[in-house]
Formats: C-alpha cells, sequence, structure tokens
C-alpha cells in the first residue's frame, strides 16, 4: 500500500467471523461456572450484530442464533447463581462445627443437596466458594462422625471457657483443669480422621497462663485496689491480694505495706468474690499489730473479726465451755501430783513413762 492509498474498512463478514463469534465461544463458557456474568455486553459486540440481523443474510444465521440464546440465558443463569452464592453465604461453616450436636440428619441432607447443586456448573480452584463447597459437602456427608466427634470437642470448649471466665486460677485450681484435659485427650487418642482441632487446643496449664497473665495485667487500672486506707497497691500487693491460692507466704520487709495488702485482700473477698465478714478470721501475734490491724478493717467492715492468736483462741474456749477458762500457774506441783497419786492407779501409763524415760536415757 502506497502513502496516497486508505486502509480499507473492515467488512462485517470479517467482523462476525473474528469479533463476534469468538466473543461468544468465550462468554458461553461462563454459563457452565459458578459465576456472575456481567450481562453488559460491549457496544462494538452488539453494532455487530444489529448490522449481521439487517443484512437478513442466511450466513449469519447462527451467530445471531448463538448470540439470542446468549442473552437469553444470561438472566436465567445469574437468577440461579445467585440464588446459590446467597445460600452459601448464609452458612456459618464454624458455626455448624459449633453445634453439630444440634444438626438434623435432614439439614445435613440439606447441605450436601446444595453442594450437589452447585458442583453441576463448573468451579474453579480459584473460585471463592469452592473450599466452602468442598467442607458443606464433607460436613452433610459424615455428619455423623462430626456429631461423635462434637461430643468429644465439648470438653475441650469448656475447659477454655471456664478458664476464661474464671478470676485468678490458683495451684489446685490448675491441676483440675489439668486433669480434665487429660481425660478429654484420653477420649479423643485413637481418632483416625479428626474433625476437630485436637492436637492443636492449648494444654490446660498454657491456658491457665495465659489467663493468669491477662488478669495481673488489668490489675493495675483495676480502681478496686486505688484507695486501700488511702494507698493505692502497687502490682505485687495486688497480686498477693487476688491469688486464690489456700495458703500463702508473703515476705515483705517492715513497713513496706503487708497489712495494707490484707486489707486490699479483705476487701477484694468481700466486694468480688461475695465473701461475708464471718467467713473471714484475721489473725496477728501481737496485741498492737492486731489492734492496728482492727482499726483498718473497721473502716472496711465493722463485723470483721480481727484479734492475736492466744485472744481467739480464749474466745473459741469460752464459747465451746461455757465459761472463761482458768490459766494454770502452778504446772509443775500439778505434774508432781499426776506422778505420785495418779500414775500408780494405771499401768499402762507407768510402763510408757519408763519407756520413754529410758529410751531418752539410752540416747
Amino acid at each position: 500500500m502506497t502513502n496516497g492509498e486508505s486502509k480499507k474498512p473492515i467488512t462485517l463478514k470479517a467482523k462476525v467471523k473474528n469479533e463476534l463469534r469468538p466473543f461468544l465461544r468465550s462468554a458461553i463458557k461462563g454459563l457452565d461456572q459458578l459465576i456472575i456474568i456481567d450481562s453488559a455486553i460491549p457496544s462494538e459486540i452488539t453494532d455487530i450484530y444489529e448490522s449481521a440481523k439487517a443484512t437478513g443474510k442466511w450466513r449469519y444465521r447462527r451467530a445471531l442464533k448463538g448470540y439470542e440464546r446468549y442473552v437469553s440465558q444470561i438472566e436465567n443463569h445469574n437468577a440461579d447463581v445467585k440464588g446459590i452464592l446467597d445460600r452459601l453465604d448464609g452458612i456459618d461453616l464454624d458455626g455448624l462445627y459449633d453445634n453439630a450436636g444440634s444438626v438434623t440428619d435432614e439439614e445435613a441432607k440439606e447441605l450436601y443437596e446444595l453442594t450437589s447443586l452447585a458442583l453441576k456448573y463448573y468451579v474453579a480452584e480459584n473460585n471463592p466458594y469452592r473450599k466452602k463447597i468442598d467442607a458443606l459437602r464433607v460436613f452433610g456427608y459424615r455428619i455423623k462422625d462430626i456429631r461423635e466427634q462434637w461430643a468429644l470437642w465439648e470438653p475441650f470448649k469448656a475447659i477454655k471457657g471456664t478458664i476464661g471466665s474464671s478470676g485468678y486460677i490458683g495451684r489446685e485450681e490448675s491441676l483440675a483443669f489439668e486433669k480434665k484435659e487429660e481425660a478429654a485427650r484420653e477420649a479423643v487418642k485413637d481418632l483416625k480422621h479428626p474433625f476437630y482441632l485436637f492436637d492443636a487446643f492449648p494444654s490446660a496449664r498454657e491456658l491457665v497462663v495465659r489467663h493468669n497473665q491477662r488478669i495481673l495485667d488489668g490489675l493495675g487500672s483495676d480502681s478496686l485496689f486505688n484507695n486501700i486506707g488511702g494507698i493505692s497497691l502497687d502490682l505485687q500487693q495486688r497480686r498477693a491480694a487476688v491469688t486464690p491460692e489456700p495458703t500463702s507466704l508473703v515476705i515483705a520487709g517492715a513497713g513496706s505495706g503487708k497489712t495494707t495488702t490484707i486489707c486490699g485482700r479483705v476487701n477484694y473477698l468481700l466486694q468480688r468474690k461475695g465473701a461475708k465478714p464471718d467467713d473471714i478470721l484475721l489473725l496477728s501475734y501481737s496485741k498492737k499489730s492486731a489492734d492496728d490491724l482492727a482499726a483498718k478493717m473497721a473502716a472496711i467492715d465493722p463485723l470483721l473479726s480481727v484479734g492475736t492468736f492466744h485472744k481467739i483462741g480464749l474466745d473459741i474456749l469460752k464459747s465451746a465451755g461455757g465459761a472463761k477458762p482458768t490459766v494454770e500457774e502452778q504446772w509443775d506441783a500439778i505434774i508432781e501430783e499426776y506422778f505420785r497419786s495418779e500414775m500408780a492407779k494405771s499401768s499402762d501409763a507407768l510402763r510408757n513413762v519408763l519407756t520413754y524415760y529410758g529410751l531418752f536415757l539410752n540416747n
């Protein structure tokens, strides 16, 4: 072609052959797939169709019918596919596994039939619904096995849920959770095809450690300990105040806040753990420290019992005996009188005393 020549126009026949027909071959494949098809046909393709139809020529009949069939099927295809996808979107797969015990056989059958309906279309590996369809198909088909494993999964969930809703967990309670976990794992050790993540489930000890750490992390901002007799407890004091251990040893120097920590613990037991004043007994060695503790406890609850070991012990004896016991100071005379008169009346007592002193002197 020379510079003076113009480019020849593309004939309608060529457009039908090279543009309309390739478009239809590609577009019709979409009707076999589980996808929503764009119903907007490119304007250039529509123009070719209109031009070919206007000629009335027989040679274009197959292309025209293919175009018309494709246009008529798009709406039905999209409606069918949308119905399937909407149903898939409405299914919570994790929820099904969490509540598999309540899924009926009929419901499982419906899930399986839905996947069969979806798989009438070609579902490519990269289709975002492919994994869900496969998973639902397994769930619907294996519902009996899944229900059985769900019953074995529930104890694991219960352990995690109970730990998560507890306060600070002590050693004894932690050991109880570990025993429950041991029993739960024993029940699933021989499963061939687990549907639940039994092996990946964290140990009870690990769950307790994480939970307690969250409790401790939150103690710093817990307003309950911000004003204990005008003092805000530090993190170590707060930890000692909430520990549920049956026995706790707190080692600290004089004036470091041990009494304040005890006050914080008593306040915690009353306010957070539902304890009553009658459930709590506070003992001290000296009268001075007991009086100091009693004064501080009165600000928390005047009904709290505070005293020395000796005072509380004496009160218990008075309560049990109905009268104040006599404190004897003549122990030497009482012991001598026992040896002189009472021992002669009991050969067993005499034998025991002689044996004791015989062993004592030999050593």
